[in-house]
């Protein structure tokens, strides 16, 4: 009966073998040191946060011009830090963003993403990331910033990103004081929230739409009290009558007084107040 073992292979061909595999395994080490040890491996990793800047206000002003005459409103934060984190396995940096928050409502929310999504689309090279219920969308522009769009339950964001880079100084200005104004001051009240921080952003609205200008937005962060139950709905029932509500649930109240759009939402016991002014077509000086 012939027998069904394997030819035994030559030492040759085994020696050869283990000398292909040995010269891969040092070729595969020889290229992880380098990413190691090399202190510049991509263009991102050139740059400095302050380089991007210009990237990231030019992104939120060009959704805020977008949003000009939309039946929902929106707010814009001043530049963020979002962190530390790592270049490479030995290299730190610092990530920055901004970002557009859009009040939008379950029954808008869809449609508001898809309007943004077609408007921004060509100048910051957008591409479907998800086909889901949410549609989110992302792009990363030739200088290495990063955007993304993306709808949440009752919101839309448009975010920019620096990315992961090296640390400098002289980055910008991290929300400057804003006074508080007197509807906010107000909507705080209700909520019980004290000693809230204070911030404001603007941003030259773009050329995409609206009638140019600035647009700013004034932004109260807090605490609910710690006996305070919050129903955010609750509120609009006692606003003024020439107010326009675009949205008005439990954790998100969203509404115009004099053409100001301003807007309460709950994460937790987080509170967050926004009283923005869209593009007008002024200076802004």
């Amino acid at each position: 009966m012939p027998s069904t073992s394997s030819p035994s292979r030559s030492p040759v061909a085994v020696l050869k073998r283990h000398k292909v595999a040995a010269g891969v395994a040092a070729w595969a080490l020889l290229i992880a040191v380098f990413a190691l040890f090399t202190p510049s491996v991509t263009v991102r990793e050139q740059t400095r946060p302050a380089d991007a800047l210009p990237r990231l206000d030019a992104a939120v002003g060009d959704a805020a011009g977008l949003l000009t005459g939309k039946p929902y409103g929106y707010s814009l934060t001043a530049l963020t830090f979002e962190g530390a984190c790592d270049i490479t396995p030995v290299r730190s940096g610092v990530e920055y963003s901004r970002t557009v928050t859009v009040y939008t409502g379950k029954k808008n929310a869809r449609a508001a993403a898809e309007e943004l999504y077609k408007g921004l689309k060509k100048r910051y090279d957008l591409e479907p990331t998800s086909f889901s219920k949410r549609p989110s969308y992302s792009g990363t522009s030739a200088d290495y910033v990063d955007f993304e769009l993306r709808q949440d339950p009752e919101l839309v964001v448009w975010r920019a990103t620096t990315g992961c880079r090296p640390a400098a100084d002289a980055v910008g200005e991290l929300a400057p004081a804003f006074a508080p104004g007197a509807q906010s001051a107000m909507l705080l009240k209700r909520l019980d929230v004290d000693d809230p921080d204070w911030s404001s952003a603007t941003a030259a609205c773009g050329d995409l739409g609206g009638p140019g200008g600035t647009a700013s937005t004034a932004t109260a962060t807090g605490e609910l009290a710690k006996d305070t139950k919050a129903d955010l709905a609750k509120l609009a029932d006692d606003l003024p009558e020439d107010t326009e509500v675009t949205v008005a649930s439990k954790k998100l109240l969203s509404y115009r007084l004099e053409g100001v759009t301003h807007a309460v939402s709950l994460d937790g016991r987080a509170v967050t107040v926004t009283a923005t002014e869209g593009c007008d077509g002024k200076s802004g000086d």
